[in-house]
């Protein structure tokens, strides 16, 4: 039988290169194909089904949250107040006002939530959530007090912002100083933690119906709610406290009556305990 000129009798080595090369690549695209759209799927399938959530509790993925946010917020926080350029903004501009601040103490707030969780079962994360975000703890609290994240009510009360009503912004003072003692055991800024908390308590209790405004004509009982939740908060870490009688967290019974009532109101007159806006 004839055989063809051309035709080789064993595979060349670049015939042998090309066939390794081509199970290499096949390997691989299947295992990235594998982490891509595989890898999700088993990561939400795990949090889905972890009994945490059928009764309530904090979910281990809460705490992996976690350690993802803190750094991105502690440098986007700092990176912010070195910035000052909350100072320039308009009073119109609510999402770079407000949002920043008020913000930064949810973020508090959830940090102490997953701190309580962790001590309930410290097996829901390698460390303490308040040493995983300790730095972002620090930088929350520091941009609520940055005098220019402030300048927002500054323009709206002036040179008095800090001592006449302005419930909104000096409640989140309140709430940024306590929930930092609490989660890191300092000290610091008692002082103007007592002058907000005997301020803010001596005005609703005076006040004609438990009402002040957060901005000039504008009262919102769901932030005069908000705020005296904030000082009973602060009332139950009296351990931080620095003078022998602390005061009591606001016995107006005026205000009891806005929020022992079935209300559904969002905003009032703070001076004469009208309906302003449904």
């Amino acid at each position: 039988m004839a055989v063809k000129e051309n035709q080789p009798s064993a595979r060349t080595p670049f015939h042998r290169a090309v066939f390794v090369l081509k199970h290499v690549n096949c390997v691989v695209l299947c295992s990235l194909s594998a982490w891509l759209f595989l890898a999700p799927v088993i990561l939400v399938a795990r949090d889905l089904i972890d009994p945490r959530l059928d009764d309530g509790r904090i979910p281990a993925a809460a705490f992996r949250m976690l350690e993802d946010l803190a750094p991105k917020y502690e440098r986007w926080a700092r990176e912010r107040v070195a910035s000052g350029r909350a100072a320039a903004l308009s009073t119109e501009d609510v999402s770079g006002t407000e949002w920043p601040v008020f913000g930064s103490v949810f973020f508090l707030w959830a940090t102490e939530e997953l701190q309580a969780a962790w001590d309930d079962d410290p097996s829901l994360a390698g460390q303490a959530p308040k040493v995983t975000a300790r730095g972002a703890i620090d930088a929350a609290r520091d941009l609520v007090l940055d005098p220019s994240h402030g300048g927002w009510v500054r323009r709206h009360w002036g040179a008095t912002y800090l001592r006449r009503e302005n419930v909104f912004y000096r409640a989140l003072l309140i709430a940024a100083i306590t929930s930092h003692n609490r989660l890191t055991g300092s000290s610091g800024h008692l002082e103007r933690l007592r002058t907000q908390v005997e301020g803010l308590t001596a005005e609703l209790d005076a006040s004609p119906h438990g009402l002040l405004d957060d901005y000039p004509g504008e009262c919102y009982p769901g932030d005069i709610l908000a705020t005296i939740a904030i000082i009973r908060a602060w009332f139950k870490n009296a351990q931080f406290w620095v003078t022998a009688s602390p005061p009591s967290p606001c016995s107006s019974s005026s205000a009891h009556w806005w929020f022992s009532s079935p209300c559904e109101v969002c905003a009032v007159s703070a001076a004469g305990g009208r309906i302003s806006r449904y």
